[in-house]
């Protein structure tokens, strides 16, 4: 099966325009082509994902998952401290 990022890109282009121009959805249309298009690709997909989707956890991945992603918890909290301390508030 091959499956390139063209066909995905066409199939959202294509829904845009369908649910924006045809059926007047206006920026929920949008949002609902997204969601569309992510829907069909993850079910023609599964098929092939399903010998490796088990039940079972892995310590050791999960530990380098956690090693990995628990510094990037503060770091982006920083980073939203630090978005909305910018902010100009006209009262």
């Amino acid at each position: 099966m091959n499956l390139t990022w063209d066909y995905p890109k066409k199939m959202v282009y294509i829904l845009h325009l369908i649910m924006v121009v045809y059926l007047g959805r206006g920026l929920r249309g949008i949002f609902e082509a997204n969601l569309i298009v992510v829907l069909c690709i993850f079910f023609s997909l599964l098929p092939v994902y399903r010998t490796y989707l088990t039940g079972r956890l892995s310590p050791s991945i999960l530990k380098r998952m956690l090693i990995f992603g628990i510094p990037t918890i503060f770091t982006i909290f920083a980073m939203r401290i630090i978005d909305f301390s910018f902010r100009d508030y006209d009262l």
